[in-house]
């Protein structure tokens, strides 16, 4: 097989005009365009600054790839090795307020992952909260009680080997109340109830045996109660996450539009990076480019429906075209496989077909 000859292509265009132009030799493609020279003349050319509208697309695009995964997960849109193309009209995607509701889709989608995540790291703690409640729900005073002026009460935990009466022995003279308010294999839940003044010493003497204080500063109502709410509170998190699961199903079903739009997006985009390596004036732009010979007929096609001028030229001496491989079906799937080491240059051997066997 061979390298595919190449011409040179030269546009002067109305800048009105330039990004239709752009976008019609980008359909075909099969132009390659060149950073366009400013010269040194009289000819005030300068490159078009586009950074504003460059940064919205990039930010719009990125909004849907985000939601591409999510909807492409849940889609029971048949998946085949060789997926078929699907044609689409841009003109009437745009015009029919296809874009519009691609859009919201996009929006919803987005939307409901959040609240997903939201509700995931929600119920993550929620649980955390249950299963801290649960041994206190015997408790009958509320959590965040510490005392009064002249009590303290603590709340914590013991091994569950520890024998009592060796830590009642042990606290001696000093006054203190322990309640087990719940037993297992491993764990003593406990409350301590002591005067003020004394606390510092039950607390040295509790530590000794193991004592781990536990504390529930905003927690201003019994284990039980709180227990209830949070229990009512998981199940709503996970009600909303069944819903939330059924919406994104639903807005699956709206896959091929959001592919669309984020079709129409990246070419709005690489077209707004192609206008960077133009040269304008105030009413003109000048693009440079090339294009292989096949597709002479195509480009100046696409060129005849504009008041443009263009010039199609073959290399000149000491110029260096792009590269496009020209091979038959089979030996197309290698051509990667070149694309690592290097592609042969210009006017070359294409060894693809016999790398390919």
């Amino acid at each position: 097989m061979a390298v595919s000859t190449m011409k040179k292509l030269t546009v002067y265009a109305h800048r009105v005009d330039t990004d239709a132009i752009v976008r019609k030799l980008m359909s075909l493609r099969c132009v390659s365009v060149d950073q366009t020279d400013l010269g040194d003349g009289q000819l005030a050319l300068k490159r078009e600054s586009v950074d504003t509208r460059r940064g919205e697309i990039e930010k719009r695009l990125a909004e849907i790839s985000d939601a591409l995964p999510p909807l492409t997960k849940r889609s029971h849109r048949k998946k085949t090795l060789f997926a078929q193309l699907r044609p689409v009209d841009r003109e009437s995607f745009c015009r029919d307020g296809s874009v519009e509701r691609a859009w919201q889709v996009v929006k919803d989608t987005n939307a409901a992952v959040a609240q997903i995540a939201a509700n995931t790291a929600e119920l993550s703690k929620a649980e955390l909260m249950s299963n801290s409640l649960a041994p206190w729900v015997g408790y009958d005073e509320k959590l965040n009680v510490t005392g009064t002026d002249k009590s303290s009460v603590i709340l914590g935990t013991l091994p569950a080997q520890t024998e009592m009466a060796t830590l009642e022995a042990a606290l001696g003279e000093t006054p203190a109340e322990i309640e087990t308010v719940h037993l297992e294999q491993t764990v003593r839940y406990v409350s301590v109830l002591c005067l003020k003044a004394d606390e510092e010493e039950v607390s040295r003497v509790l530590t000794s045996f193991g004592f781990l204080r536990v504390t529930f500063k905003n927690i201003d109502m019994t284990a039980e109660r709180a227990q209830e709410q949070t229990v009512t509170r998981i199940a709503e998190l996970e009600a909303s996450q069944v819903l939330l699961e059924q919406q994104l199903c639903e807005l699956a079903e709206q896959l091929d539009a959001v592919e669309t739009l984020y079709d129409i997006e990246n070419t709005t985009l690489e077209t707004l990076k192609t206008r960077q390596k133009l040269a304008s004036t105030e009413f003109c732009s000048v693009l440079s480019g090339w294009f292989p010979v096949e597709m002479t007929e195509q480009v100046t096609g696409v060129l005849a429906k504009f008041e443009c001028a263009y010039d199609v030229t073959d290399p000149a001496p000491g110029e260096e075209p792009p590269v496009l491989l020209k091979n038959n079906r089979f030996a197309t799937n290698f051509e990667w496989v070149l694309g690592m080491y290097s592609y042969p240059k210009y006017g070359a051997f294409d060894p693809t077909f016999i790398m390919s066997i």
